[in-house]
């Protein structure tokens, strides 16, 4: 299946990006997509990254990359912190466009989360 619009709703649902259905989402390819949810991130760049894989998986790039740009970890791997957090914005897009092509690799979050807002 190959639909050309997909609006996933609700999508706090697939924050985990360890869930079976975050993968089995992110395994639907569209042209354009929306993620629309009424739950804030809670605090966890993680839940950005996995929302961010749907609308385009190439703008925040491999997860290991996205990892050590913005973590801070302990030698186990555990989450103490985040940094470059200013970095952030400009690699996820701050334009004012609603929806753009997930072949252009540009998004606007601003006009995504505008959008989220009216539809509650």
């Amino acid at each position: 299946m190959r639909p050309d619009l997909l609006i996933l709703d609700e999508a706090q649902r697939i924050k985990n990006w360890r869930t079976k259905i975050a993968s089995a989402v992110k395994q639907i390819g569209s042209r354009y997509a929306f993620v629309l949810t009424g739950t804030p991130l809670e605090n966890r760049l993680e839940d950005l990254y996995s929302l961010l894989q749907v609308i385009d998986p190439r703008v925040l790039g491999p997860l290991w990359r996205y990892m050590v740009d913005f973590h801070i970890t302990d030698d186990r791997g555990k989450v103490l912190g985040y940094r470059n957090l200013s970095g952030l914005r400009p690699t996820i897009g701050a334009g004012d466009a609603a929806a753009r092509p997930q072949s252009s690799g540009a998004i606007s979050c601003r006009s995504a989360l505008s959008l989220a807002s009216m539809c509650r």
